[in-house]
């Protein structure tokens, strides 16, 4: 069984006008999803040292603009997918579904059998072709006031309040490493931490 790849990243966060906002980018690939920093560790790295890399790369933060929290991480670990399988789930998404739908008589509406969103298995956060784990770090913004800049890999970032930052990353187990820091951090401030 091949070894599941690995990748390290923070989950940015900043104490802005009372509230604890985390960071959030938009890729510039596939379907655009939302995510922390993070990224693949490089042969000779550690988890810690990619995702200091990682975060530098793709938001221009270095390490000495970040107290990272070393006694709290989170891994997420997904299943790598073969084509076929992919293939498989797609049409088991879509079993059952048929509806008569004339793109000639009615062009400009949609079949009300295609669904809202796209099948889960299409999300970036599968791995594909082998199996994958995303370590992953509460990191404070020393500086609030800190520039964000975006790599060629990302087209977009947003500072995000937690519930915000979960609907915009979608991913149940991204939205619960994200609640599970956002505890963390909310239990350091009553304690005066």
């Amino acid at each position: 069984m091949a070894k599941a790849r690995r990748a390290a990243g923070f989950v940015v966060y900043r104490n802005f006008e009372n509230s604890v906002q985390f960071l959030l980018m938009q890729a510039s690939n596939q379907n655009h999803h939302w995510t922390p920093p993070k990224g693949h560790v490089d042969a000779g790295e550690d988890d810690l040292t990619t995702a200091f890399r990682e975060t530098l790369e793709e938001s221009g933060i270095s390490k000495d603009q970040l107290f990272v929290h070393r006694e709290l991480k989170d891994e997420l670990h997904y299943k790598g997918l073969s084509v076929n399988s992919v293939a498989d789930r797609i049409a088991e998404h879509f079993a059952g579904i048929s509806q008569e739908y004339d793109p000639i008589s009615a062009p400009d509406q949609l079949p009300s059998f295609l669904p809202a969103q796209p099948p889960p298995v299409l999300h970036d956060y599968q791995a594909w072709g082998a199996d994958k784990v995303v370590v992953y770090w509460p990191a404070k913004l020393l500086n609030p006031q800190t520039t964000v800049t975006i790599s060629h890999e990302h087209q977009d970032f947003k500072w995000l309040e937690v519930e915000d930052a979960c609907r915009t990353a979608g991913f149940p187990d991204l939205q619960k490493t994200i609640r599970k820091f956002h505890e963390f951090i909310s239990n350091m401030k009553s304690e005066g931490k």
